[in-house]
């Protein structure tokens, strides 16, 4: 197969030693991304510079096997025909950069192309895959769907009123109102027995989530909570905000972004969980018990709640915030102009963005213990 526009001139592949070949031309200044599809996998793989006679000069070769934007393997090697590259790393979507620089009459010239290698049995093995997973994500949504139904619904008979209360259990019930302090967070008040968080979820506070489901949970819930880090590709960072924007330490107060909808659901579930374990164990009081419910904020609460800011530049620095209704977002970010921002305005989402957080309304129910 031959490229005669791009640098990848053509690759050959051999059966018998399992080997590929690229044929490369330095001499061939236009940076370009070329995917190749060869039959079979490959246990040895060269590159060929097939005019390095023709140019003549000392040059250096950086080699790099990438995955996403992380590095898997990268050397450097100097004026040579062919160069024998490992392959037990590589995997379906690593892509080769190969970055060349060399003098020409006094001139520094540098060229730098991708190649994404997709033998055909791993491209085969990807379809399979993504039908498994298309399958698999419509089984995971409609068994969220249920779960969330099933946790509201739990809740809504919780805070039915209880009967045969005397006096002085509706006291006690009122003090224990009046004195609760909940675990974590720092919140508002926006209805009797109703809060919301001050801030929005942070890093650190997603960081402390993904650690605990890595010890407590099973491997594909915590690999289910991270983040979409491809959201920044749009905005054209610099490749260390987005690589880094959870964990880096000196944003670990920053809102976490790049999660979805269902990630905040399952989010609030958790939250709900962790805090009312707590709770349970100070035990508060051995005849009553206090339960938490998390959840998403609707439109109304938000706006009432952002009655309590006054808005102006540093709404900009924020992210807009998911609400209950799938899709619609409130406020404002570094995405939206000043106007857009405004606490009566809708931003409307279908996947996880840069400029877009949450977060949570807690609701309180103290009842009295139904005796054993």
């Amino acid at each position: 197969m031959s490229y005669s526009q791009t640098a990848l001139s053509s690759f050959e592949e051999n059966a018998q030693d399992s080997s590929l070949t690229i044929f490369y031309r330095l001499s061939h200044y236009e940076n370009y991304t070329d995917t190749i599809y060869p039959n079979k996998t490959f246990e040895k793989l060269t590159i060929a510079f097939e005019d390095i006679d023709s140019i003549n000069v000392p040059f250096d070769v950086v080699i790099t096997l990438a995955r996403g934007r992380r590095p898997i393997i990268s050397n450097t090697y100097s004026t040579t025909k062919k160069i024998n590259f490992p392959t037990s790393n590589i995997r379906y979507g690593d892509r080769l950069i190969i970055f060349s620089k060399f003098k020409k009459n006094g001139v520094l010239d540098s060229l730098a192309n991708q190649i994404y290698i997709i033998p055909k049995p791993l491209l085969d093995d990807e379809k399979r895959l993504e039908y498994r997973r298309l399958r698999d994500s419509t089984l995971v949504a409609r068994n969220h769907v249920l779960a969330m139904k099933y946790y509201q619904s739990h809740f809504e008979k919780l805070k039915e009123p209880q009967e045969n209360l005397t006096e002085k259990d509706k006291k006690k019930i009122n003090k224990i109102y009046s004195r609760l302090k909940l675990p974590y967070g720092k919140k508002k008040k926006i209805g009797n027995y109703k809060l919301i968080d001050k801030t929005e979820i942070r890093n650190i506070h997603w960081v402390e989530y993904l650690s605990i489901l890595f010890k407590d949970s099973l491997a594909v819930q915590h690999y289910d909570a991270f983040p979409n880090t491809m959201i920044w590709d749009k905005f054209n960072q610099n490749g260390v905000i987005d690589e880094y924007y959870l964990r880096n330490p000196t944003l670990k107060y920053f809102p976490v972004v790049g999660v979805t909808y269902q990630q905040a659901q399952q989010y609030c579930i958790w939250r709900a969980n962790m805090e009312n374990h707590i709770l349970r164990k100070r035990n508060i009081d051995k005849d009553y018990e206090v339960i938490v419910h998390y959840r998403l904020p609707t439109e109304e609460e938000w706006e009432y709640a952002a009655k309590k800011y006054n808005l102006n530049k540093k709404s900009k620095e924020n992210v807009a915030e998911m609400t209950s209704e799938k899709g619609i977002a409130k406020g404002g970010s570094f995405a939206h102009t000043l106007e857009e921002c405004a606490a009566d305005r809708v931003q409307i989402y279908d996947s996880p963005q840069a400029w877009l957080g949450f977060r949570c309304v807690a609701e309180v129910v103290v009842r009295k213990k139904d005796k054993e």
